[in-house]
């Protein structure tokens, strides 16, 4: 720990005399910066009452970074976490709200299951423009899910011309895990010193077209990635992607199309314990996601817009006998799960005068789902098929004032109709003002909501859904303070909010006579501070570093029975301290090469190797070193070559992000990209 602190107080020191170095400026980092998801309205970064964080698809890319649930790591008040592998579940707690409090979207589609999950490590940062991260509630807008952020991936925006790119990757690195007659003991005691667990490879390429002349914008990407897994047996991974946009517009129309489709199979050796149990059960997850929004303005003040969204997920997990003498426990089964999300939006803005512009609008989705489940075990055949759909309705409105150049004013209210719980209301209110040539205060409040996932409200059989169930809701608010120097090179934020969750849904196990097994109980609260530096350096440097410190608590533990929600305990595998450097900086005209630095304190989670119902433990802290770099070999007009390279855990520091999961050691992959233009 004390190392990584040098080395982040080192970063800081090393790049500040380039910040204020006398070279021609670089488009690394603008002050103006705009962006549209807190308000769904193009609005400068500076006056958002929200906190937001913008990451750009090109710096991704050239760091090397595949996943966005890797790019989105360094996010202040993020937690990232996966369940072992590449293709392991993915989950981001964002300001220490639970994994499905986090919508996220792709240019408007909303990708989370009905109820809120969304698996991130299915996601590659391939034809991404930037990915906008605005941290609190963010319901009136968006609906259910939006609980403690919102992520928005924006698809590539081309400029004038034709670029083609493509690129290869090639990875390497060594295995955490042999199979038993290596690591017999596993996970109850690690394996053994020294022993030869063997290396694991990653291949990937990608392909990408995009282009525009003005009045037509296009984008095209496709990807493959694949390993064979950092476990020693049944631990195979494929990603493929496909992503498309199409955007026509004029200053009084435009219109734009978003294709995305994903396609993952995950082979997993591991039970929800971490034991190496299981030699051909694997999960696959595929994706497809359909958006199309266009507006007009009917006046010079009116902007009338729809959307119309789609998501598909099919889901299937599937586990056959090992062998003829497999025939212990749940050794065989089959689920097919498959989600369906239609969305039709209808808003208008109107532009009220100076810089007000009010919105009005109406949203209609439709949800469907099946699960069809075949088990054949010990216990005995027993099959299971259900299909449920609900509606939901909604009207919102949203006010945007800046009555002066200085003050910024949102306030904004949604009222929700769902077929199951009913009718709620929800509302959010801020105000963003320069104090200060350089200096902002922002502050605001707003309320929340996540509705249940289909099976708590439809199972059958041994757990029996309750639809009467209520949304979860939260009531949020923070205050920030932002100060710039050198005319916004550096610039320093803190951020202090409160949050508390009510009405959660838990689990019964043991529930009365012809009684659900779901109830809406218990209470939770997390609080905290962000603080962030950022600095861009006239050659084209840049250095963001962030810490934030986080208190979780369970206010109510509702029925008691769960380990996972015990009165007075925090919250799960939340952090309480976390502090993320990212830097890069040019080494001459061709070369440029930077890191990532995390510092992750300890933090609790439950274990379910020896309790079935989990024992509380504690997770060591860790620090992880990644280092990348990117040399341009040839350059010439419109046409380029480049090689990177990426070293992830430097250091191979042993850790784990779930118990009994251990992630990835020291890993080395090599890129080679091309491009050209007409």
């Amino acid at each position: 720990m004390t190392r990584s602190i040098l080395l982040f107080l080192f970063s800081l020191l090393a790049l500040a005399p380039v910040a204020v170095s006398a070279q021609e400026p670089a488009d690394t980092f603008r002050v103006d910066e705009f962006v549209v998801t807190a308000t769904r309205l193009p609005t400068p970064r500076r006056a958002v009452p929200a906190a937001v964080t913008v990451l750009r698809g090109e710096d991704l890319r050239a760091q090397g970074i595949h996943f966005v649930a890797d790019a989105l790591r360094p996010v202040p008040g993020a937690s990232v976490v996966r369940s072992g592998s590449y293709g392991g579940l993915t989950t981001a707690f964002l300001r220490g709200g639970e994994g499905d409090y986090v919508q996220v979207l792709v240019d408007g589609v909303v990708l989370n299951d009905p109820g809120g999950a969304v698996d991130l490590g299915q996601l590659t940062t391939d034809n991404i423009d930037r990915i906008e991260i605005v941290r609190g509630p963010v319901s009136v807008l968006y609906g259910s899910d939006a609980v403690t952020g919102v992520i928005q991936i924006l698809t590539t925006r081309a400029a004038r011309g034709t670029r083609v790119e493509v690129g290869t990757d090639l990875g390497v690195g060594p295995r955490r895990n042999g199979d038993a007659t290596l690591c017999p003991g596993y996970p109850a005691t690690a394996c053994p010193a020294g022993a030869d667990l063997g290396t694991y490879t990653t291949r990937a390429w990608n392909a990408a077209l995009s282009g525009g002349t003005g009045l037509l914008q296009y984008s095209l990407s496709a990807s493959d990635f694949s390993t064979d897994g950092e476990y020693a047996f049944n631990n195979r991974y494929r990603n493929r992607s496909l992503s498309g946009r199409v955007g026509v517009g004029t200053e009084e129309s435009s219109a734009a199309f978003t294709a995305l489709h994903t396609d993952g199979l995950y082979h997993y050796p591991t039970d929800g314990a971490g034991r190496l149990d299981d030699r051909n059960v694997y999960r696959s997850s595929e994706s497809l996601a359909l958006g199309l929004e266009a507006g007009h303005f009917l006046s010079p003040r009116f902007e009338a817009r729809a959307a119309l969204a789609y998501h598909d997920g099919d889901y299937l997990t599937a586990d056959d006998p090992d062998s003829a003498a497999d025939t212990l426990g749940f050794y065989a089964f089959e689920n097919a799960i498959t989600v369906d999300r239609r969305k039709a939006n209808l808003w208008g803005n109107a532009h009220l005068g100076g810089s007000t512009i009010a919105t009005l609008g109406v949203e209609v989705e439709k949800q469907k789902g099946t699960d069809d489940f075949d088990s054949r075990s010990e216990y005995g055949a027993y099959q299971s098929a259900a299909a449920n759909e609900r509606s939901n309705r909604a009207v919102y409105a949203q006010l945007v004032a800046a009555p002066t150049s200085r003050l910024t004013a949102t306030a904004g209210a949604r009222t929700e109709s769902n077929d199951r719980f009913g009718s709620f209301f929800t509302w959010r209110a801020g105000a963003s003002a320069r104090v200060a040539e350089q200096t902002t205060l922002r502050a605001s409040a707003g309320t929340a909501f996540k509705e249940p996932t289909f099976f708590e409200n439809y199972a059958e059989g041994f757990t029996v859904g309750n639809a009467a169930l209520e949304p979860e809701r939260s009531r949020s608010w923070e205050v920030g303070l932002e100060q710039d120097f050198l005319d916004g090179r550096v610039q320093l934020e803190g951020t202090w909010f409160d949050q508390r969750f009510r009405n959660l849904i838990q689990y019964d196990g043991n529930p009365a006579p012809n009684q659900p097994s779901y109830v809406n109980v218990g209470e939770a609260s997390s609080r905290g501070l962000e603080m962030e530096a950022r600095l861009a350096a006239r050659n084209g440097g840049a250095l963001s570093a962030s810490w934030v410190h986080l208190s979780t608590e369970v206010l109510d533990a509702g029925l008691g029975t769960d380990a996972l929600f015990q009165e007075g305990e925090p919250l799960i595998r939340r952090a309480p301290d976390r502090v993320n450097v990212v830097g890069s900086i040019p080494l001459g005209r061709r070369v440029k090469a930077g890191g990532a630095l995390a510092v992750v304190s300890e933090r609790p989670d439950l274990d379910f190797l020896d309790d079935f119902n989990g024992a509380r433990v504690d997770l060591p802290g860790y620090s992880v070193l990644d280092l990348f770099s990117e040399v341009r070999l040839f350059e010439r007009g419109t046409r380029d070559l480049s090689l990177r390279a990426r070293v992830e855990n430097v250091f191979d520091e042993d850790y784990q992000e779930i118990v009994n999961f251990p992630a990835a050691g020291r890993a080395l992959s090599i890129s080679l990209r091309a491009g050209t233009g007409f």
